[in-house]
């Protein structure tokens, strides 16, 4: 029997089954990984398709953003904008991710309504704090649309996320950048790609991809990675976890398979140690 005292309080560590790990195990020992030609292509396409075929999330509008790019992960997206604007000229919103707080602790958040004109929004999709979309998404991106904002979306969650309708038909929102990070345990191989509604030259994203900078092996393992594990691995394996450890211990289930909440909402619970150890021998894949 669990308690609260017993889950993260403090972070939302992704999910490390055993599957993860003897992936992780085989590419040290044997070098699982793909092993053709044409890699940066390969794996782009291969994302692509990946992504689409999940069926516990709906995308809409993915096609109309033809520029494509491998990043190093979703913090590689967050950077670039970072070296083109600068953390004081992006609208962050409060509760996204940790990491624009530990580079400005004392950061003044974005507004619903009080946004500035033209001055780019980042936000996470699923949105940390929520544990889903952000509670007011509809209102922000209607208010980008009004002022002419452009949006950029990290959507580094998507992977351990269900339930997401996911709508990129605004052309407010420019580019969007997702990873095979949480839903596949990739947090030590880095990688995904960049969607961007406009081609520019002089970004560094689309430099790296131009000149063969982004790193070749962990293409290969990432399309290694998806070959090996399907794309909704995770809720198809712990949800029914996620959904048992909630009624235990009086937590609201969400979105995220990594987290939960309080029934008032107001404290988040980080439950991937949980969910592996209540679920014990994981399904087959």
């Amino acid at each position: 029997m669990w308690s609260k005292d017993q889950l993260n309080s403090h972070s939302l560590p992704p999910l490390q089954p055993s599957l993860f790990e003897d992936f992780h195990r085989e590419v040290i020992e044997q070098g699982d990984m793909y092993r053709g030609s044409d890699v940066q292509h390969t794996f782009i396409a291969a994302f692509h398709d990946y992504l689409l075929s999940s069926t516990l999330n709906h995308i809409q509008g993915l096609d109309q953003f033809e520029h494509r790019c491998a990043i190093h992960g979703c913090n590689h997206f967050i950077d670039n904008l970072l070296q083109q604007h600068g953390l004081d000229r992006l609208q962050i919103f409060e509760h996204d991710y940790r990491y624009y707080s530990r580079l400005s602790p004392g950061q003044a958040w974005a507004r619903v309504g009080d946004l500035r004109a033209g001055v780019p929004v980042l936000i996470a999709a699923p949105f940390p704090g929520a544990l889903d979309l952000h509670w007011q998404w509809t209102d922000i991106v209607a208010e980008c649309e009004q002022k002419q904002i452009p949006i950029h979306i990290d959507a580094a969650w998507l992977g351990s996320a269900r339930d997401i309708d996911l709508d990129l038909t605004s052309t407010a929102i420019h580019s969007v950048a997702f990873s095979l990070s949480k839903g596949l345990g990739l947090a030590w191989n880095r990688i995904g790609v960049r969607y961007h509604r406009y081609h520019d030259p002089n970004d560094s994203i689309t430099i790296f991809n131009q000149h063969s900078m982004i790193n070749d092996i962990a293409m290969r393992v990432g399309i290694a990675a998806m070959q090996r594990i399907p794309v909704d691995y995770l809720w198809n394996t712990f949800g029914k976890s996620h959904h048992d450890l909630c009624r235990e211990l009086w937590l609201r289930p969400s979105k995220i398979i990594h987290a939960v909440m309080s029934l008032d909402r107001n404290t988040l619970y980080g439950v991937a140690d949980a969910l592996v150890k209540k679920t014990g021998t994981e399904v087959p894949v």
